[in-house]
């Protein structure tokens, strides 16, 4: 899928050059990390990517085989899984390897603790709801990495 959104890519920005819009004509192509597969390559699809952006809901969603939207099984996935966290250390070794920006994102972020075992682990950019957000900000101001 990474090579042929490539080829997409490389063929519009040959039409955006064509069409003189030269200032839009960078399309980086960023990888979202969402499943253990993903993130079990992350060091092939680092060499493919100008980003990556790891999904931690669907991560732990797909790790544990649980339907998160599902009620009855919600029990079954844990935000804080040390199998989760494994697979993001897959990501975050191979981006910094890479010299790519790696983002988190969902439960991962939206929890203190959490970020702060994702900030030890070298995670340097967290996407998060507002709602979470000052919190997060303000209990990881507090830590010491």
């Amino acid at each position: 899928e990474v090579i042929e959104v490539r080829s997409i890519i490389g063929q519009l920005q040959q039409q955006l050059e064509n069409e003189k819009l030269e200032y839009m004509s960078h399309l980086p192509l960023g990888i979202m990390i969402e499943t253990p597969a993903a993130a079990l390559t992350a060091g092939d699809l680092a060499r493919r990517a100008a980003f990556f952006n790891v999904g931690t809901n669907n991560l732990i969603q797909y790790t544990y085989a649980a339907d998160r939207v599902n009620p009855q099984v919600r029990a079954y996935l844990p935000a804080a899984s040390p199998a989760v966290y494994r697979l993001v250390r897959f990501a975050v070794e191979a981006a910094a390897e890479a010299r790519i920006p790696l983002c988190l994102c969902g439960e991962g972020a939206a929890q203190p603790a959490l970020a702060e075992a994702y900030a030890r682990l070298g995670v340097r950019a967290f996407s998060l709801p507002a709602r979470e957000l000052l919190e997060v900000k303000e209990y990881l101001m507090g830590v010491t990495l």
